[in-house]
């Protein structure tokens, strides 16, 4: 796409402008979100449970209480399982199938994103909006991710988005139905990860009504319509689940909401500044202009009261999201991906009014210097990695994909940089772009060496050899994957994480076994099959000296073992 081809904010609106961008949109980041999509294993842990069990619902018939690996697993609301069960029905077990949801909610932001800038600031801050927030690092990675964290941010962005295009209208039906739409995505946002679907928007709407001074806003809230249409959606299955699982409530509400935001023994621990090289790295390479972005809504203030309103909504969002995970006990990188919508739309309505200058800003042209910054940056850690400390170990398959990234930044970002002084701000966008979509594309195809956790290449080589009768097993460790692949449940030893809740509420022990069933079964005339790491089984040999392992096969990390020999193994 040109610059030329680009609207602009002067441009005359029709219906048929609104079909056409948000068609051509669908069609670009479509084609960019969707690349490469059923070329790469399942990502490991998230991706294999969160495919299994919906797996398990279609085999089972029971869609109210989540099951993995024939355990019952509560740890999460039902929403997305019902809709990955869905793709399977329809398209089968495959990695594309699986990954088609979190492929279509990340388009479904990046529309909304262009529909909410469209109304609230101009046409063109819709595109550039939507193109940031696509080409924004940890955004384009968690599109193909199966995992929970795209589908809530985007049905958390849809309610807040409806919530602050209602603010700006008058009493009437097309408020009302946007005011619907805040409660009816924020049910949706509730069933698919729990308590933030609700406390998000509560939250954020409430801090702006107060930092805004908002207060006319509480007589157009239409709580007593909108908080039934939001328990008609959301209670359900609470019930359901509930009168299945008597012990549901205290587990899911008190243990995996409450305990694992306050005890960092329950969740995954990280210190309060974990989520600040997460946002730099992942909101890359727009994080350069995110300053200037928050500068330039900030002084709206007396210029443009009403661009400073929508403005401040959207800090309020970025900034509550942010400061309520950072002092959080429980943190994973995906966490914050909820406030990337609202920094996008700040950096776009940012571009915007930059796009039109003959001559860019000071505070411009020092974003893309900065970029050029961290690019420079970037590759001196990486050569220092590579050649002045032999103490850094970085893969060989991950070589080519860093320094590959690396001169495509430093590069698009020395043009950007160039190209901002000589013919503003329209062509630099652009670069950085370009230079961005072909780094993400690297990523996607170069992603399967740089994780090569998935147990795939192993399951690939047992499934054709396995019969109805035979075991198999794992030790030590639960591969998330494996039973995805295989089609089937499997037996584990040793191992009970997540698997805690089921074995308290079940009787397990037909193929949650313990080390004296495995022996026994392992000196039995049963074939097993077993997987476990190569660390593990290092350990095992020493500890069992006497005992006959046939190697099948091995990955760098794990090893595919049997009991009997058969026609192509290795004894070790």
């Amino acid at each position: 796409m040109s610059t030329a081809q680009l609207p602009t904010k002067n441009q005359h609106y029709t219906p048929d402008r609104w079909f056409f961008d948000i068609l051509i949109l669908t069609l670009i980041l479509g084609c960019l979100l969707a690349f490469n999509m059923g070329y790469a294993p399942l990502s490991v842990p998230d991706g294999g449970r969160y495919a299994e069990i919906p797996r398990e619902m279609l085999i089972t018939g029971n869609f109210i209480t989540p099951h993995l690996n024939g355990l019952i697993y509560l740890e999460k609301p039902i929403l997305f399982y019902w809709l990955q069960a869905l793709s399977i029905y329809i398209f089968g077990l495959n990695e594309a199938a699986l990954r088609l949801w979190p492929m279509l909610f990340a388009l479904g932001g990046c529309l909304a994103t262009y529909i909410a800038g469209r109304v609230l600031f101009s046409r063109l801050c819709g595109w550039l909006a939507s193109i940031i927030l696509a080409t924004s690092l940890l955004y384009f990675a968690m599109a193909q991710r199966i995992t929970l964290d795209m589908p809530l941010t985007v049905l958390l962005t849809a309610s807040l988005y409806c919530f602050l295009l209602a603010s700006r209208m008058h009493p009437g039906k097309k408020r009302r139905w946007l005011m619907w739409g805040c409660y009816i995505f924020s049910a949706l946002a509730l069933l698919t990860k729990g308590l933030i679907g609700i406390v998000f928007p509560m939250a954020i709407i409430g801090l702006w009504i107060i930092g805004g001074n908002q207060w006319r806003q509480l007589k157009h809230l239409y709580l007593i319509s909108g908080g039934i249409i939001f328990l008609l959606i959301a209670l359900p299955w609470h019930v359901l689940v509930q009168w299945q699982n008597p012990d549901f409530f205290n587990f899911y509400f008190i243990n995996q909401h409450i305990l694992r935001y306050l005890n960092k023994d329950v969740g995954h621990y990280q210190p309060v500044w974990f989520f600040v090289p997460i946002l730099m790295l992942g909101f890359a390479p727009w994080i350069a202009f995110l300053g200037q972005a928050l500068k330039h809504h900030i002084v709206m203030r007396k210029i443009h009261p009403d661009t400073y309103l929508s403005g401040l909504y959207l800090i309020i969002w970025a900034s509550f999201i942010f400061v309520f995970f950072a002092i959080s006990k429980s943190k994973l990188i995906p966490y914050i991906l909820p406030l990337f919508p609202a920094i996008a739309l700040l950096t776009g309505n940012y571009f915007a009014s930059l796009w039109q200058r003959r001559r860019p800003p000071r505070d411009c042209i020092a974003g893309f210097l900065l970029l050029l910054l961290v690019a420079v940056i970037g590759n001196c850690i990486y050569l220092y990695a590579i050649y002045g400390h032999h103490h850094w170990h970085i893969p060989a398959s991950s070589t080519a994909f860093i320094l590959s990234c690396a001169l495509i930044t430093l590069i698009s970002s020395i043009a950007a940089s160039i190209s901002v002084w000589r013919w503003g701000t329209p062509l630099a966008f652009m670069i950085v772009v370009i230079g961005t979509t072909a780094m993400l594309g690297l990523y996607t195809i170069a992603r399967p060496t740089l994780d090569a956790r998935s147990i795939k290449p192993l399951a690939l080589h047992l499934k054709p050899m396995l019969k109805p009768q035979d075991a198999v097993i794992v030790y030590g460790y639960y591969y998330q994957d494996l039973p995805v692949y295989l089609q089937r449940r499997i037996e584990v030893v040793n191992w009970v994480n997540e698997f805690a809740y089921g074995l308290q509420h079940q009787n397990a022990n037909a193929w949650m076994i313990s080390e004296t069933q495995f022996w026994q079964s392992w000196y039995s005339s049963q074939r097993d099959y077993v997987i476990m790491q190569r660390k593990q089984y290092q350990r095992l040999r020493k500890t069992h000296p006497h005992t006959h392992f046939y190697v099948l096969d091995k990955t760098h990390r794990d090893i595919l073992l049997t009991n009997h020999l058969p026609i192509k193994a290795s004894y070790e």
